[in-house]
């Protein structure tokens, strides 16, 4: 069982890898769920349309921490999960801060390194970062969904400066009160506080529906071997995911800590 295990795993990060890999080869820029406006649509949306919505909740994110922590999240900052760094990249680009990432594929470090970033292969719940060096952690659509979350928040903890701020992006089939009973004990166990759980879930929603129809087009210029891959990825029409989407069983929220 257990070597069985650690074959899916290798195969899982494998194909990981060779996602960046495409990714890196066709310019993508950023695969997240993304937060679109509510207002009506125009014009049903272009590949440069999603990725703005997938800027937009870095934008979310970002805003906040800042809420959360005024000034000191502005002096050093962490993406857990950065892929390739254009999220992180963009943020460094609007705030000017001191900005670090650490992801699982290689090649998604290689690529954020290239561009400038000090982004680090490493696994969430090892940081390779000393206590209390930075004052605000980030995480998009990654903390809460891989790996083990209370050695991540804990590890989190010990790299955030005292009274340091932790922001994350994240979806799940939880109903909101049932996200804010998990966070508030994963955080106690962990040496944070929660402060605010904002639901996005609407406009999480619109970007999946709305945007389907570009990302499919972009999705069949992948590889066959990929394409499956990332058809859940994107929540393409079909998935699990998008129909999780479309029925009303996700939501998605930001979350707002505070290393105590």
């Amino acid at each position: 069982m257990k070597l069985m295990a650690s074959l899916q795993n290798w195969l899982a990060a494998q194909r990981y890898e060779m996602i960046h890999a495409w990714g890196i080869v066709t310019g993508q820029g950023l695969v997240n769920i993304g937060l679109a406006p509510l207002e009506e649509l125009k014009a049903e949306p272009s590949w440069a349309t999603i990725q703005s919505w997938c800027r937009a909740v870095y934008d979310e994110v970002w805003h906040a921490a800042v809420q959360a922590g005024e000034d000191r999240v502005q002096l050093r900052l962490l993406e857990v999960g950065c892929g390739q760094g254009v999220g992180l990249a963009y943020l460094k680009g609007i705030t000017g801060a001191d900005c670090s990432g650490i992801d699982s594929a290689r090649i998604a470090c290689l690529s954020a390194r290239i561009s400038g970033l000090d982004a680090r292969r490493a696994s969430m719940d090892a940081l390779p970062f000393s206590n209390g060096t930075f004052s605000c952690v980030i995480s998009v659509e990654a903390l809460f969904l891989f790996g083990d979350t209370a050695s991540t928040l804990r590890e989190i903890r010990r790299v955030l400066a005292p009274r340091g701020i932790l922001a994350a992006a994240t979806f799940s089939a939880e109903d909101a009160g049932t996200t804010r009973r998990s966070m508030t004990d994963l955080a106690r166990e962990s040496g944070l506080e929660l402060l605010e759980i904002r639901d996005e879930t609407e406009r999480a929603r619109t970007s999946i529906l709305k945007g389907e129809p570009a990302r499919a087009q972009w999705a069949n210029k992948i590889p066959r071997r990929l394409r499956e891959r990332f058809r859940d990825i994107l929540s393409l029409e079909g998935s699990l995911r998008h129909a999780a989407w479309r029925d009303g069983r996700n939501h998605y929220a930001i979350a707002t800590f505070r290393a105590v």
